[in-house]
């Protein structure tokens, strides 16, 4: 954090720059999925096996990270570790994100449906 006494180096600033470039593409990943989940059109759906595979293939890689934690389902159990909840969800979603965009909006769009 810079206080009123401390200098922005180069360095400060080539980070800040590169953390705009990032957040701006992040931004757009994020819009284009709003947007293929949003259209009123007909959109080429996948095939359930295929989103199914990919979500365990994201399953299994979470599983060999975090073991069998990451199969704790009991609320309370979960209320002793809520980091890693935190973490175990934000990997998931970051597994989701580097698929390509359509295959990411099937993805979240399948975990989401209503029933």
């Amino acid at each position: 954090m810079v206080t009123d006494l401390q200098l922005i180096s180069l360095e400060d600033l080539s980070k800040i720059e590169k953390d705009w470039e990032e957040f701006g593409l992040k931004r757009n990943y994020l819009n284009s999925i709003a947007d293929s989940i949003s259209q009123k059109v007909k959109v080429d759906r996948l095939p359930v096996d295929q989103i199914e595979d990919v979500m365990t293939s994201i399953n299994e890689t979470m599983a060999e990270k975090y073991g069998d934690d990451y199969y704790i389902e009991d609320p309370k159990e979960l209320a002793k570790q809520p980091a890693l909840e935190c973490k175990s969800r934000r990997d998931f979603y970051k597994q989701v994100m580097e698929l390509d965009p359509h295959l990411s909006a099937e993805v979240i769009r399948y975990m989401y449906k209503r029933e």
